[in-house]
């Protein structure tokens, strides 16, 4: 079976770029509102990673799993199996990234990898 990627990085860029905009205008103009937006923003954009189709991996920059949302739970069946897949040497290529040009960066192309007898499409992405 063959998994067909979607265009969702992009759309999730621009969604998150709009989203961290509209925080930073807020802090500038009241630093108060603008933690509260800050700590609003990110339960918001915790909720969309958790609720899209797609498999999302997040990782820290020491690359450990930090969340991982139900559509890649179901395809990967475990963290473990995460880690035992191409999913976790095409991370590792990237672990050196550590400073990016904006808030959400696709690194390299997408690539198909096999995982539990499927061919997915994967994108490495970074988050500042």
């Amino acid at each position: 079976m063959v998994e067909r990627p979607a265009n969702w990085l992009g759309n999730l860029v621009r969604a998150t770029e709009r989203l961290f905009s509209r925080t930073y205008r807020s802090a500038g103009e009241s630093p108060s509102a603008g933690a509260a937006n800050i700590d609003a923003v990110t339960l918001r954009a915790g909720a969309i990673l958790k609720s899209l189709a797609e498999g999302v991996v997040v990782q820290d920059l020491g690359g450990r799993i930090v969340m991982m949302n139900d559509a890649a739970k179901k395809l990967l069946g475990s963290q473990k199996a995460f880690w035992n897949s191409p999913l976790a040497r095409l991370s590792a290529m990237y672990r050196h990234v550590t400073q990016l040009d904006d808030e959400l960066q696709q690194l390299g192309e997408p690539a198909r990898v096999e995982v539990n007898d499927r061919i997915l499409g994967a994108t490495a992405a970074a988050v500042a």
